[in-house]
């Protein structure tokens, strides 16, 4: 009986060690973004507060006519660490991922020009098989006529934005952002007008996933015009089919103590009464 015990902790133990340590695996920092057919290496530079902690991520890039992206995504609660490190507060130590995105698109050709903008590889995520996934998408934004001569922005599908979990690569169903268009103005100068708000919640498909990410891609006059994009998007699998709760790491390694400790209690109770 003692031997069964002990080979039972060791058990539940290294159950447990698998769950918080099993998938943190560390995604590098980058991507890109393709302006006109020019493929420009994207860096995401972190942002810190006043702590230490990365709260967010900033990146510009820029082309050879003078094109170009900035931009800002935070994953709430803020990261520890280096992008895609699995922290308790976000990643694969909750059931809710957050993400607020912020970015300005700048056409500094004469001629309509296509942006494509995704960032690689993907913000890891842990959702397990046969969870029900419950996803909101927010979207709001400006379109800037730098000359008053006109400005048009045309999405290459049917959003500006969609968003993707994997592998394999599936799309959550929560893209944003239609076509818009604003004629010539009698007088020279620069007009800017409201570009949304946008919004959408769905049911996004069944996992397992391990990772998530999202591919901007649309046509935008030149001239200087300019696209703003603010986001936000949440994913929510703590609901599993049957609408019980889903665990988190923390929540697992409490029910296996308190797991192990019941055994351990039976075992102890087995021997007295030998």
């Amino acid at each position: 009986m003692r031997k069964s015990g002990v080979l039972l902790l060791a058990i539940f133990f290294a159950a447990t060690l698998s769950l918080v340590y099993g998938d943190a695996a560390l995604a590098q920092t980058g991507g890109f973004v393709k302006i006109g057919g020019e493929i420009i290496p994207v860096d995401l530079q972190p942002v810190y507060d006043q702590d230490g902690n990365i709260v967010s991520y900033a990146f510009t890039a820029e082309s050879t006519n003078l094109s170009g992206v900035r931009g800002n995504i935070k994953f709430a609660p803020p990261l520890q660490g280096a992008l895609g490190t699995p922290s308790p507060q976000v990643g694969q130590g909750t059931c809710i991922e957050n993400v607020i995105y912020q970015m300005v698109f700048v056409n500094g050709g004469t001629d309509p020009t296509e942006f494509t903008l995704e960032l690689l590889p993907h913000q890891p995520i842990n959702i397990p098989g046969q969870t029900t996934v419950r996803v909101s998408h927010s979207l709001d934004g400006e379109l800037t006529d730098a000359t008053g001569d006109g400005i048009t922005m045309t999405p290459a599908g049917s959003n500006v934005i969609e968003w993707f979990v994997g592998p394999p690569q599936t799309n959550l169903g929560v893209g944003l952002g239609p076509a818009a268009s604003h004629p010539a103005q009698a007088n020279p100068g620069q007009y800017v007008y409201p570009y949304g708000p946008f919004s959408v919640n769905a049911l996004g498909p069944m996992g397992p996933w391990t990772e998530y990410w999202f591919v901007i891609d649309f046509t935008l006059t030149g001239g200087n015009d300019a696209l703003t994009l603010d986001g936000n998007l949440t994913i929510d699998f703590c609901q599993n089919p049957k609408g019980i709760p889903a665990f988190s790491h923390y929540g697992l390694i409490l029910f296996m103590i308190l797991l192990v400790a019941s055994t351990l209690l039976v075992i102890i109770r087995s021997k007295r009464a030998v």
